[in-house]
């Protein structure tokens, strides 16, 4: 069985960060897909996904800079349907304070990813999605990204303790910055990413928040470390 994760994040900051993602989690015997919750630049997405062998979904009829005014019900809606349709192992997003940004529309996209993760496992939730073989779908470990810092020309947030750091290999650290400059609408924000980019180095932290199978806390450095093969 193929261990899967898919990775939830609101465009235009999706590409870079997925592809970072993307390097500690597609090893042999892994499949890591993507999918954004906002329109955006097909070209720019094309660009910054390029040689990146990703299962890509895009809900691209949600608006970004607008996902904190949308219907709450029909966005976790669509976001639970992709998980019962990709069926991840573990599922990685934005944690609630927006990430080091403090972006609203990156807060909103963990609020619909966090609800879409429990939600999707319930047959109480969604029923009209359950024909043509779709049912509920639990997957197994929920993660927000977080860091060991904040920056401090940006609005104040509380990052979620770090519980997992994953280590790549330091020539990936050019293709995350690669990606991010696929986005030339974000050119502005080029010299503040970079920063922030060499400041992390060759890993990547994250926050354990939920596992379907109840235990206690303790440090990893592999995503994947406890999960089940399904039969």
């Amino acid at each position: 069985m193929t261990l899967t994760s898919l990775i939830v994040l609101g465009l235009p900051f999706a590409s870079f960060a997925a592809i970072a993602l993307v390097r500690p989690l597609r090893r042999a015997g892994r499949v890591a897909g993507w999918l954004s919750i906002g329109a955006i630049d097909v070209v720019e997405l094309n660009e910054a996904f390029a040689a990146q062998a990703l299962a890509c979904l895009r809900l691209a009829q949600f608006l970004i800079a607008r996902l904190h005014r949308l219907d709450l019900y029909h966005v976790v809606w669509e976001v639970t349907r992709q998980v019962r349709t990709f069926r991840p192992h573990i599922l990685v997003t934005f944690g609630s304070e927006g990430a080091l940004t403090a972006h609203p529309d990156h807060s909103m996209v963990s609020v619909f990813a966090t609800l879409a993760f429990q939600w999707a496992g319930r047959n109480n939730r969604y029923p009209d999605q359950f024909h043509n073989g779709l049912g509920p779908h639990r997957t197994q470990k929920l993660y927000y990204g977080t860091a060991e810092f904040s920056l401090p020309d940006r609005q104040p947030v509380a990052l979620a303790p770090i519980s997992t750091v994953v280590e790549f290999a330091k020539q990936h650290l050019e293709t995350k910055v690669a990606a991010f400059h696929a986005h030339q609408t974000q050119a502005p924000l080029f010299p503040i990413f970079e920063n922030t980019v060499r400041r992390q180095g060759s890993k990547e932290a994250f926050h354990l928040i939920a596992q379907a199978t109840p235990g206690v806390a303790h440090t990893e450095n592999d995503l994947f470390e406890g999960v089940q093969e399904e039969a």
